[in-house]
């Protein structure tokens, strides 16, 4: 039955967000011996088709052309057949859903009334028998309906094992994607953690050099002001020793009179000007 249910199909419709598309049908067939009496049994379990009037459903295109193909050439029929009609002793039972819904008042009554006719319907159920020892023929045909039913039910565990090893493949194949996802996420987080270390590190870098640069700078600009303080204290030392010498050599001496000469008083007059403009 989960196989079988992997191979459901089923589409959103107005009325229902998962209606199914197809008749699911699950059947079961026995074959049962005793007192050299073969009895056949089968158990068949439908999916009828709901309500498909396209104003409810509000269906277009695929989904319209399935609601037309439901009652067109049903295979379902004659699955049934051997059960409606009674041939083989098979009972029949119907459930039926309904819509609460006062909007499907209309479909819930039209249910109703097709319950209500299959309520009616008499079914003759007459069991078949068949004897192992009429003739050989039919022991042979017996033989090999078993071995059919066999041969069946092996395939369908086979199909069954198939339909879950995809599944489990399926699951295995969604996991290692996950993981995958999972990695790339992680790389791509290293990615850009390492991204931002190395940022962080090279701006502390730059800024370690640019306080360097700075401080240099800084200690450039204090030291090439004290050289040229320094310089102008030398220079204006050096001009007023000039004056002092030249202011000793126009001194007349003790016993001599008189003033000093004109270009004397010119170059001490500049030498001054000169320590005026370093001062």
């Amino acid at each position: 039955m989960v196989a079988g249910k992997h191979s459901l199909v089923v589409a959103e419709t107005g009325i229902h967000a998962q209606s199914s598309r197809s008749h699911c049908i699950f059947t079961i067939t026995m074959l049962s011996e005793t007192d050299g009496e073969i009895r056949s049994s089968c158990i068949r379990l439908c999916d009828l088709a709901g309500c498909e009037r396209a104003r409810s459903t509000h269906n277009i295109g695929t989904r319209m052309k399935e609601s037309r193909a439901i009652n067109s050439e049903s295979k379902l029929t004659r699955l049934l057949g051997s059960g409606l009609s009674g041939s083989r002793g098979e009972a029949v039972s119907m459930v039926v859903t309904l819509n609460p819904a006062p909007q499907y008042a209309q479909e819930t009554k039209h249910v109703l009334s097709l319950a209500a006719v299959a309520q009616d319907i008499q079914i003759n159920n007459t069991a078949m028998f068949a004897s192992a020892y009429e003739t050989t023929q039919d022991t042979t045909v017996s033989n090999n309906s078993t071995e059919v039913v066999k041969l069946r039910a092996d395939n369908e565990l086979l199909h069954f094992e198939l339909v879950q090893a995809q599944h489990r493949n399926k699951e295995l194949l969604a996991a290692m994607e996950e993981k995958l996802e999972d990695s790339a996420n992680t790389m791509r987080e290293m990615v850009e953690e390492a991204k931002d270390m190395t940022k962080q590190y090279y701006e502390s870098q730059i800024d370690a050099l640019k306080s360097e640069v700075s401080q240099t700078s800084l200690y450039i600009q204090n030291t090439m002001r004290e050289m040229m303080e320094e310089a102008k204290d030398m220079t204006k030392q050096y001009y007023e020793s000039q004056i002092d010498a030249l202011k000793s050599e126009t001194a007349p001496p003790a016993a001599v009179t008189g003033t000093p000469t004109r270009f004397l008083q010119t170059k001490i007059a500049y030498l001054m000007t000169e320590i005026a403009v370093l001062e």
